[in-house]
Order: C-alpha cells, then sequence, then structure tokens
C-alpha cells in the first residue's frame, strides 16, 4: 500500500480479519473525510482544551478558541484578550478525533458508574493497586502472601520496598512501605544485586513458598493442591498513586479494601444484559503456553477480580450502546461502523491490562499487560489499574493510542488505493488476478488462536 499498490487483504482467523479492516480498509475509507464534532464534546471544557491543544493553541490564544464555543472558566477572573489576533479553528475533524470525542462519551458514563469503587485517597489519583495471592499454610495455618519480590520501586534515584512481618497472632503478615531503602555503598555490581535480591526477597522460590510465620516450605505441588480446591485468595498489599513529584507507594486503606470486594455484588447486575454474559469459558489447558489452569483457574471470569470484571463489563455495555447513539447523532454507516469497531479494540487493551495476570515493572514503574509474550502465565503478585484514570493501563491511555495510530494512518494512506478486505475468503473462489501473493508464515501451535 505504501508503495501505491492495489491490495487484497486475505486472511481466515476473524481476531486478524478485524485487525485488518481497522489497520487497513477504515483509515483508507474515511481519508480526508470530515465532520462535525458530537455537541457533547462541543460541550466539554476538558475535551476542547486537547482538541485546540492539539492544533497548537497555548495561553491567551487557547482561551479564545474555547470562548468563541462559550468555554470560559467558571468562577475565575478572565483575561483581557484584545488585540489579539486568532482565527477560530473549525471544528470539523477526522476519524482519530470522532474515535477520541467517542471514548470519551463511553469513559465518562462509565466512570459515573464506577467511580466509587475507585476511591481517591488525600486528593492524589490512583495508578494501581498491588495485590499477592494467599495460602494458608499446611503447618501454623497462617494466611501466606505469595510474592516473588518485595521491591516496590528500584531505581538508582528511587527505592522503595514492601516491609513484611508476622501479625501478633501469628496469623498473617502486616505490610509496610519503606523509602529510601539505601543501596550496598561498595562491592561488584553482581554483590550488589544479590545484596537487593537478599533485602526485598519474596516469599516464593523455585522450591515452593516459605511461610514468614512459621519458616515452613510449601511445595509448588501443595500449592497447586490447594488451587484446585479453590483455597488461595488474595490480599491487597500496596496502592501506587500519582504524587507531587511522580509515582508514590502507600498502604490500602480500609476502605479501598472494601469496595474492592463489595463489586461482587455488583456483577450479575453488569452481565445480564450482555450476550453470554459473564467469560465462563474454559481456559487453555496446553502447558506450553498457559500456566492458569494448572492452579485451579479454569475459566476466563477466574482470571479478573471482581472489580476488574465490573468495570470491563461496564464498559461493554456504554461501548455497545455507542452505534445507536452515533445514529441518532446522523453518522452515516460506514462512520459507525468504523468509530465502534475501534472503540471495540480500546475495550480489548484495557480487558489486555485488566486481569489478574497483569504485573508491576518495578524498574519502569508502569503496568506489565496479560500478554506480554505469547503465553498465559500465572502470576502470583498481580496488580490491578484504575480502569478510568488518565494513567498507565486505563481507558483512557487505550483509547488516545488507538487514536494516535489512526491519525498515522491516515496521514499514510490518503492517497493510495482502497485496500479490499474479503470476509469468508478461504471459503470462496476469488475472481481476480494478482502479480504478487505474499504469505505470512505458520505459527502452528506456538500461538493458541483457536482457544484465544
Amino acid at each position: 500500500m505504501r508503495l501505491g499498490c492495489e491490495v487484497t487483504a486475505v486472511d481466515i482467523n476473524p481476531v486478524a480479519w478485524f485487525i485488518l479492516k481497522c489497520t487497513l480498509e477504515y483509515p483508507q475509507r474515511l481519508a480526508n473525510q470530515l465532520r462535525p464534532l458530537p455537541a457533547f464534546a462541543l460541550n466539554s471544557r476538558e475535551f476542547m482544551e486537547s482538541y485546540f491543544k492539539n492544533k497548537g493553541f497555548k495561553g491567551a490564544a487557547l482561551e479564545v478558541q474555547l470562548r468563541s464555543l462559550g468555554l470560559q472558566k467558571e468562577h475565575a477572573k478572565q483575561p483581557q484578550l484584545t488585540g489579539i489576533q486568532t482565527h477560530v479553528v473549525s471544528v470539523e475533524s477526522d476519524l482519530a478525533w470522532h474515535v477520541r470525542a467517542w471514548g470519551w462519551w463511553v469513559l465518562q458514563r462509565a466512570k459515573a458508574d464506577l467511580e466509587r469503587f475507585y476511591p481517591t485517597v488525600d486528593g492524589k489519583p490512583t495508578v494501581a493497586y498491588l495485590w499477592a495471592r494467599t495460602v494458608t499454610c499446611k503447618n501454623c495455618r497462617a494466611s501466606v502472601p505469595l510474592l516473588k519480590t518485595r521491591w516496590l520501586c528500584k531505581k538508582d534515584n528511587k527505592r522503595v520496598v514492601l516491609t513484611m512481618e508476622p501479625n501478633t497472632g501469628r496469623t498473617g503478615v502486616i505490610f509496610g512501605v519503606q523509602d529510601d531503602v539505601p543501596s550496598l555503598a561498595k562491592g561488584s555490581s553482581v554483590q550488589k544485586r544479590e545484596y537487593d535480591k537478599q533485602l526485598a526477597s519474596g516469599t516464593m522460590s523455585r522450591s515452593g513458598v516459605t511461610c514468614p510465620c512459621c519458616s515452613t516450605i510449601m511445595t509448588m505441588e501443595d500449592i497447586r493442591r490447594e488451587a484446585h480446591a479453590g483455597r488461595l485468595g488474595a490480599i491487597m498489599t500496596a496502592v501506587v498513586v500519582d504524587g507531587d513529584h511522580g509515582k508514590e507507594y502507600r498502604l490500602p486503606t480500609e476502605e479501598e479494601t472494601l469496595v474492592a470486594a463489595e463489586a461482587e455484588k455488583e456483577l450479575s447486575k453488569i452481565y445480564e444484559d450482555i450476550p453470554f454474559g459473564l467469560p465462563n469459558e474454559l481456559t487453555p489447558t496446553q502447558s506450553q503456553f498457559s500456566g492458569v489452569a494448572n492452579y485451579g483457574l479454569l475459566k476466563w471470569s477466574q482470571l479478573f477480580t471482581p472489580r476488574q470484571l465490573l468495570a470491563i463489563g461496564t464498559f461493554v455495555k456504554y461501548t455497545r450502546a455507542v452505534r445507536e447513539v452515533l445514529r441518532k447523532y446522523e453518522y452515516s454507516d460506514e462512520w459507525v461502523e468504523a468509530v465502534s469497531g475501534y472503540l471495540a479494540l480500546g475495550l480489548d487493551r484495557l480487558a489486555d491490562y485488566s486481569s489478574s495476570v497483569c504485573s508491576w515493572h518495578n524498574s519502569g514503574e508502569k503496568l506489565r499487560n496479560t500478554f506480554g509474550r505469547f503465553a498465559l502465565p500465572i502470576v502470583w503478585d498481580f496488580t490491578e489499574v484504575a480502569t478510568c484514570s488518565e494513567t498507565s493501563g486505563g481507558y483512557f491511555g487505550a483509547i488516545e493510542w488507538i487514536a494516535r495510530f489512526i491519525s498515522h494512518a491516515l496521514d499514510l494512506v490518503s492517497k493510495p488505493p482502497i485496500p479490499s478486505v474479503i470476509q469468508k475468503s478461504a471459503t470462496q473462489n476469488l475472481h481476480n488476478t494478482f502479480d504478487v501473493i505474499l504469505t505470512d508464515p505458520p505459527y502452528y501451535d506456538a500461538i493458541p488462536y483457536a482457544v484465544m
């Protein structure tokens, strides 16, 4: 396509076919097409401020644009803007900005429904909740957190550790957060790595898990047995928040622990109107790429916390509602299909960053998604993103990444001919003549498309 060739794309995999539609067909068909932003976007100072900033406006010139739409700041002294020569920018926008607008529409409604499940503490937005699966010690019956490491942040200039000690009754542990953890002043790099490893070692090792209350070792077979019996639990260990000088770490409040558990009560209500309901299909059992079934996670719904399921169900609800609202705003069928398709991709990306197989990247202070590689491994200490936040892994970021791709694609495909993406192409005779046929090498069983 970049060479100006006429392209026909063929794929029998429905997921790959849909991705082809979004990467090749929609940008081609809607290139150079503009339409006014929807009224709800024009009435939002927050959204239009981001729109005009993207056009290069700032300061007083930005205020001129916002005032042209009647979006003055409330209860604030307005500066005198006389003498500023700034033309008013058109609000007719391309596909990328319409995807942003309708993603924003979905987000505002989901946020209203989910806000009470993601409380803000001390005015600092939550980035993520850190969890550890738990098992009952076979000797002392204490609740043991399954932690690979206790490092929360490990950088040269920032070192934060999750502390842990047995509680008074030795029935479990008490967590704490230690900032400014000192590093080994002298020694080789190998010695420093070993020092750090011992300093914040978790409870897990290759042999199994060591109980912090009685030092009994439970083997991996012990853990598997407990998992298949449904006796693994989970405990929130820490919360990552956006502070004044970057990410900060603190212990969860009682309210945060309670609302996380309360989400389960809402699941039946949110999924009753969603086709097929909760994702209770069976997870893969092929050990070469999936480890979750070995630990009793036999249904896809078990790969999510109740709050993650509630959040995903809420976003599904409003993503499905968009199509009818788009038609009420008189979008053509072509635009309805494209915008709703990209929002579906945003939902997919959110799900990828909202499972109990996600983990915390302590050196990068960011979320590692479910499919960081072509496998579905068990994760003992997992991370739960705040889905409605504007931080790493949330819905806002998912839509923004997709919109950026669309802008890039629209620039690339504004001139080449429109590609043909054919459905059911494996069962139909294509009466076409092709100069070149390019095939993707087969994956064989390296990627379990049939079960994913």
